[in-house]
């Protein structure tokens, strides 16, 4: 992450958290906790909830939770092939 956690500058802390949510949402498959949202992000856990509390109204893993929620509500695209089409009547 390029952008450092600073409690008094909004506009850095709004550009961090939203970086860590694309990271978020582009591995929402993968297995994501604190260990790996610390890892990515540099921050403590103290510094993630503080984040995600206060410009998501959330805690980080309610955030993860529900982009998961949300990435099965989206249905797959399916094509039909030879296969299931329907054979003409006689």
């Amino acid at each position: 992450m390029r952008y450092k956690f600073n409690p008094l500058v909004d506009a850095d802390n709004e550009k961090l958290l939203a970086e860590l949510c694309l990271w978020i949402e582009k591995n929402i498959d993968t297995n994501i906790g604190w260990k790996e949202l610390s890892s990515i992000s540099k921050l403590t856990h103290t510094e993630l909830q503080f984040l995600f509390g206060k410009y998501k109204q959330t805690t980080p893993m309610t955030y993860i939770r529900k982009q998961k929620e949300q990435n099965k509500k989206v249905l797959p695209v399916y094509t039909i092939t030879e296969n299931f089409k329907a054979k003409p009547s006689e």
